[in-house]
């Protein structure tokens, strides 16, 4: 066949293979929405002085965390405060040391964590502290192609080898390819009503956070760095898609530590065979968690040549619009489209789906440095 095979979309085949992993959407503008959530800060930065002979400090905090009793270290004299009186108008807390005595002198800035409060045995009712939900949006992209054949072009098919039933099977394999390219490389969600086109999120414009550079050749240090980073929050395992590059320094990298052709993780990941042949994984037990890696040939170009896209997959879904009168809009054969009295025959390919990546703090892209 001419066509790139599965594994070389391993994103979409993913999705394809996870029927849990499709929701559908049915506004009319293709918008889907959900909510995000994240823990309250448990630590942030001040400027400690100390020394005061009562005991008691006012310290100024970069983040309003703290209520009255709550317990806290601070990194730098590695001594505990407990919180007395909280002023968020001014972003200070009044503290004074565990136990007795004042709290050792210090200067510039140091971290200061939140361990737990704890109150007198008639304690007073306390401040909650919460977070606040952020809603999150999307859209559905449409893609849609068609296949034309002549009536000669059919008549010739013996001969040729490209019958109708080739030409469409080439088609879906297209549009495989465009949507993985729509997943890695658009940017963030955008309605643009001004020429009524919706376009879905990728990879590209929405994980920003983690956004990791390595120099010269990847080395180890430079890969648990990446991964210590982009697995602090979110499941223990990740998707590891490498470009070409970038799978070859992995090769040469975890030559000792790698389990080639793991059928245990193909068969989860969907079952994706390759004429019999099992795609090659690099599964990398990493002391963050375990990355399975795989190559991605359409991570290319000047920027992601050597670069590698760490993926969630607890925290991805693919959406599409629910069925119309036609029927489906995931994906769908739109059947002799052709002008009437025509001399040829043409199919249509719809496919109207969109990308939802939840929490973009769990993702992140490892790049090379020009």
């Amino acid at each position: 066949m001419l066509w790139v095979r599965p594994y070389q979309y391993p994103i979409t085949q993913f999705f394809l293979g996870k029927k849990f992993r499709q929701k559908e959407t049915f506004g009319d503008r293709s918008k889907f929405e959900w909510y995000e959530d994240a823990d309250v800060l448990r630590q942030t930065t001040t400027s400690v002085t100390g020394g005061d002979p009562t005991g008691t400090e006012t310290l100024t905090v970069a983040h309003d965390i703290f209520r009255v009793g709550d317990v806290i270290w601070i990194d730098k004299t590695n001594e505990n405060i407990i919180v007395t009186s909280v002023d968020t108008g001014s972003h200070q807390i009044t503290v004074r040391k565990v136990g007795s005595g004042s709290l050792t002198s210090s200067s510039g800035t140091t971290n200061i964590t939140n361990l737990s409060p704890s109150f007198t045995d008639d304690y007073t009712l306390p401040t909650g502290i919460s977070t606040t939900e952020t809603a999150k949006y999307g859209y559905c992209s449409i893609l849609y192609d068609v296949i034309s054949m002549t009536g000669r072009q059919q008549a010739s098919a013996p001969y040729t080898g490209k019958d109708w039933t080739y030409q469409v099977m080439k088609k879906y394999e297209e549009i495989k390819k465009w949507q993985e390219m729509m997943w890695l490389f658009y940017g963030d969600a955008l309605d643009d009503q001004t020429n009524d086109v919706t376009y879905t999120m990728g990879f590209k414009g929405r994980v920003t956070t983690n956004v990791s550079y390595y120099t010269g050749t990847l080395d180890d240090s430079e890969l648990v760095d990446f991964l210590e980073t982009v697995m602090d929050t979110g499941s223990p395992e990740r998707f590891l898609y490498c470009s070409t590059g970038y799978m070859k320094y992995l090769d040469r990298l975890l030559k000792e530590v790698f389990m080639h052709q793991t059928t245990d993780f193909i068969t989860e990941y969907g079952g994706i065979t390759k004429k019999g042949q099992d795609p090659k994984f690099l599964t990398y037990d990493s002391p963050f968690g375990r990355v399975h890696c795989l190559w991605h040939p359409m991570i290319a170009g000047t920027t992601y040549s050597y670069g590698a896209l760490c993926v969630d997959p607890e925290f991805i879904s693919m959406r599409f619009m629910r069925n119309d009168e036609v029927g489906s809009r995931k994906w769908r054969i739109e059947k002799d489209i052709q002008v009437k009295g025509s001399g040829n025959k043409t199919d249509g390919i719809l496919a109207d789906t969109g990308l939802e990546i939840r929490n973009e703090i769990n993702h992140g892209w490892h790049l090379k440095t020009a």
